[in-house]
């Protein structure tokens, strides 16, 4: 059963998954995702380590830093005092995209914390390919009452899994991907409106950073791995030359074998387990904040029109009594205090407890 638990860490409050008995493995997740990316993989391999999956601060249900543009070496930081935190002397280390990052400094700044770690999809980009990035692909995102977010968040997710990078949407950028299922999609919106402005701070410090100026002085067991059709394998090429000799490179030909490979590396003897672990309070399920007696239908739609369904509910809630009469003799007085904001949050908080919603997100 995976179990979901906080830790304070510098007065912020640090969310994790966990699963299993055995050998530690701790999860480091993409941008703009959470531990929630990793509901999976958490199930698969439980069965024979003990994985745990933090939330990037600033993303899932982990508060952001207190820094206006943390740097990769921040996240590496706040995450060895994280392992400790949780009496995790030494771990086995998985990330992927962002989270490779993050793996690949928490190893350059804290080897003692890794027994050994796997950096899949590490972004290495190149001057002009960062400069496009970062000038083009972390837009603020900001609520308006329009719900008109929602509808530019729909199509940047839906995007990204037809071209790299999103906002090129060009032939020549089309690449190996398909749609994302009605799952997929979900479980994305979720994780970005849950992280909201803060969704590209971890992104930006993943591009701004050169794995180069770090590969070379790696002193313990680092496999960086990748495949097709993820568009970072093909920044493998450039991880070549001067590399420590505790550094492979390892291409792999499709994302479940990246999986299969880093399991057998992480199958190593060594670490901490989970009888190491300190014991943590399980953070329960909450029951729903916002009911009434006639909900939108938030059947799923492509088009995302039931995310619109569901910004209107909540906008009207505060505009007439009952929303869905929307009569000039139900008008109600509007609060000036109700901003973008505001409903963003109970949005959020819906669409967390909405059995719809639910439904879709936690089907296997």
């Amino acid at each position: 059963m995976i179990t979901r638990h906080e830790v304070t860490i510098r007065g912020r409050r640090l969310h994790y998954r966990m699963a299993g008995k055995g050998p530690v493995v701790v999860l480091f997740h993409q941008s703009p995702r959470s531990s929630l990316d990793y509901l999976s993989l958490i199930k698969d391999w439980s069965k024979e380590f003990c994985v745990i999956a933090p939330d990037t601060p600033g993303y899932g249900y982990s508060d952001p830093l207190d820094k206006t543009d943390p740097e990769m070496a921040d996240f590496a930081d706040i995450m060895a005092e994280f392992l400790a935190a949780l009496n995790i002397q030494k771990a086995k280390i998985y990330g992927f995209h962002t989270g490779a990052s993050i793996a690949l400094m928490l190893a350059y700044r804290h080897p003692g914390k890794c027994q050994t770690v796997i950096s899949h999809g590490l972004s290495a980009l190149g001057k002009a390919e960062k400069e496009d990035f970062l000038a083009h692909y972390l837009p603020d995102f900001k609520p308006d009452w329009s719900g008109s977010h929602l509808t530019w968040l729909w199509s940047r997710i839906r995007d990204q899994a037809l071209f790299f990078p999103w906002y090129r949407r060009t032939d020549d950028a089309r690449f190996g991907g398909v749609p994302y299922t009605p799952q997929q999609m979900m479980m994305q919106v979720m994780d970005f409106l849950r992280a909201g402005e803060h969704y590209a701070k971890a992104y930006r410090a993943a591009f701004e950073l050169n794995p180069m100026d770090y590969l070379a002085d790696i002193k313990v067991p680092l496999h960086v791995m990748a495949a097709p059709p993820d568009p970072l394998h093909e920044h493998l090429s450039s991880l070549k030359e001067g590399l420590s000799a505790s550094v492979s490179i390892a291409p792999q030909s499709s994302l479940e074998q990246c999986y299969v490979h880093a399991k057998s590396l992480l199958l190593t003897v060594g670490g901490s387990t989970s009888d190491d672990v300190k014991d943590v309070t399980v953070i329960p399920d909450e029951a729903s904040l916002i009911k009434d007696d006639v909900m939108p239908d938030l059947t799923y739609c492509p088009s995302g029109s039931h995310l619109i369904r569901g910004w209107q509910f909540i906008r009207d809630r505060h505009l007439f009594n009952p929303w869905h009469d929307q009569r000039n003799e139900t008008r109600i007085a509007f609060d000036d205090q109700i901003t973008p904001e505001i409903l963003a949050d109970q949005f959020l908080s819906f669409l967390e407890t909405d059995p719809t919603i639910q439904t879709i997100i936690n089907q296997d």
